[in-house]
């Protein structure tokens, strides 16, 4: 039985129509032609057919610029007035033009009425191939993700006019649908995968412009790889797969303009550059689908992302005379084959390297923690210091003043301690504080080249370390208004001795 576009085709050859010009829009699809036309091939043709398979979305009208007078075909259409009105149409007028209007969603409709299996799909319908590249070619991600998106059901994208029959796990695409086509049950169980690695891509990458519903699985046909030969839908699908996938194995990217910039961390930073007409060979497509299938299929792994980006990072660097999105293109094979070579070296060769690393790390962290609670130590110890001598030398003053009963002993006594306090904590307190900046600045550059070579889970946590700092700073601030304090204590003291004395005579008589 012939299909949505055998009888359309046969009917446009039957009556002599050329070079249709066709317009897709997002609910209607409209034929138009102006020329000559075989008027009695009009009227003897049968409509069974085209009827059969469009049903009530197809609308076939014949109508002049310059006249009211029109010819309908249309689901129960008349025949003999159709011909009526048709020949009246001809005979009065030479600019006859056809139009044929087709409703998507009422033949969408009328098709799941025709075939019950397709009422468990999405479907979107397009007149053909090139309608669906124009859809697609530089067009926002919003709508590629309302052609392509499986929200609930797998997407089926029917093309009325065409040969390609091709399909993923959330995508078919079929063409010259036929009543009798062979629709396949529903049975899609993809979206949980699909939302799971958008989710990850959304955790592990910073993409300003993201697709919110779609990733490259979504459009990546294998059938289409295989395929030999060069036709616009590969092409199309192509640019788009390699314009999603770049930014799906950057840390960042952002767009200005046309210029698209995606950052990549690894062992060096890398900024990839391109606009999306900078995409046009498509032969470099399936190696990096095979990179982002690397990272992303399977079990969603954070390790296999820092070491991919290390290693494109390596590879986009080797080559400078050239812009990393040429390097990346060109040599995408080389690349993954690097990545899976280093990846295998990693897991078999060099896990006793890595795990010395790892063992590096975790003693980094313990010394310099160790250090700074040191640091700590020294503080109190000088405070304690601080203590004893204010001590000490106030009851030598005392025992010498109550011997000779001289003032001047005290005052002298508190000017020494007061120049010994001011010296010591001038030397001290930048001391300590100089041990503490360069015990941070020695970790926080060894914990940065860790946090290049290990792993993220490997990397030892830092929290006791941080905790010994907030210590740290609680004891050196509580030490210098305890210093001030004294100073300020001894000051006086010396500025008001005889007076201090009386006050202190006066307690001891009191008790």
């Amino acid at each position: 039985m012939k299909g949505a576009g055998d009888v359309l085709g046969p009917y446009f050859n039957c009556i002599s129509c050329q070079d249709i010009f066709n317009t897709d829009g997002e609910n209607t699809i409209n034929l138009k032609y102006s020329g000559s036309m075989l008027t009695d091939k009009i009227i003897d043709f049968d409509y069974y057919n085209i009827l059969h398979i469009y049903g009530e979305s197809i609308n076939i009208k014949f109508a002049s610029s310059s006249s009211r007078l029109k010819a309908i075909i249309k689901q129960g259409y008349n025949k003999d007035k159709f011909k009526e009105e048709l020949i009246d149409l001809f005979e009065d007028n030479d600019d006859v033009s056809m139009e044929i209007t087709i409703s998507k969603e009422k033949l969408i409709n009328h098709l799941k009425v025709l075939l019950p299996n397709l009422s468990g799909y999405e479907c979107k319908v397009f007149w053909d191939e090139n309608s669906l590249v124009k859809s697609l070619d530089g067009s926002d991600f919003n709508n590629l993700e309302d052609i392509f998106c499986p929200i609930q059901a797998q997407r089926m994208i029917i093309l009325l006019n065409g040969n390609i029959n091709i399909e993923n796990s959330y995508v078919k695409i079929i063409s010259n649908i036929k009543p009798n086509h062979s629709i396949v049950p529903q049975q899609y169980s993809e979206r949980c995968t699909l939302l799971e690695k958008i989710n990850f891509r959304n955790k592990m990458c910073n993409w300003t412009f993201s697709t919110k519903l779609i990733m490259p699985d979504v459009l990546f046909f294998l059938d289409l790889v295989t395929n030999d030969q060069e036709f616009p839908l590969k092409t199309a699908l192509g640019r788009k797969i390699i314009e999603m996938i770049i930014p799906c194995i950057s840390d960042f990217t952002d767009r200005t303009g046309e210029e698209i910039c995606s950052t990549l961390n690894g062992s060096r930073k890398i900024e990839i550059k391109y606009k999306f007409e900078d995409i046009k060979d498509i032969t470099s497509m399936k190696n990096l689908f095979d990179i982002y299938n690397w990272i992303y299929g399977g079990k969603l792994n954070a390790d296999k992302f820092y070491i991919a980006r290390n290693l494109l990072s390596i590879s986009l660097c080797s080559n400078c005379t050239k812009k990393s999105f040429e390097i990346l293109i060109e040599n995408s094979k080389e690349i993954y084959d690097s990545i899976i070579a280093n990846y295998d070296k990693y897991l078999i060769g060099n896990v006793e390297v890595y795990f010395k690393e790892k063992s590096k790390a975790i003693d980094l962290v313990f010394e310099k923690t160790d250090k700074i609670n040191n640091n700590i130590s020294s503080i109190v110890e000088n405070m304690n210091k601080s203590f004893v001598t204010l001590i000490g030398s106030f009851l030598i003053a005392i025992v010498t003043y109550v011997n000779k009963e001289n003032v001047l002993v005290l005052q002298i006594t508190g000017i020494v301690y007061g120049i010994y306090l001011l010296c010591s904590s001038i030397y001290y307190m930048p001391y300590y504080f100089y041990k503490k900046i360069t015990t941070v600045s020695e970790f926080k550059d060894s914990m940065a080249v860790y946090k290049k070579n290990l792993l993220p889970n490997d990397i030892p946590s830092d929290k006791k370390y941080k905790l010994s700092l907030i210590i740290w700073w609680a004891y050196w601030c509580l030490s210098l208004i305890i210093i001030i304090i004294m100073l300020i204590t001894d000051i006086f003291f010396i500025l008001n001795t005889n007076e201090f004395i009386d006050n202190v005579t006066q307690v001891i008589k009191n008790l």
